[in-house]
């Protein structure tokens, strides 16, 4: 798999993360630590964002990603 290198100023910016898995994790967690306001969308998502989720760190909508979900959205 290629990986394409891409560098934002994503500070105080709505970021959406669709899914709630490992993968959806480790996005969390770099954005968050970049300043970002993340929002994760997914029925269901693993423990540590659950924790991410109840600590304020994150926003969580559970359900199905939605074209409402990414407006406004910078990423």
């Amino acid at each position: 798999m290629f990986n394409f290198p891409l560098f934002l100023d994503v500070t105080d910016k709505k970021v959406v993360i669709a899914g709630g898995g490992n993968v959806a994790l480790r996005k969390a967690r770099k954005l968050t630590a970049a300043a970002a306001n993340v929002i994760v969308v997914a029925p269901h998502i693993v423990s540590p964002l659950y924790e991410m989720y109840k600590e304020g760190t994150i926003d969580w909508m559970e359900g199905k990603l939605d074209p409402e979900h990414i407006r406004d959205a910078f990423l």
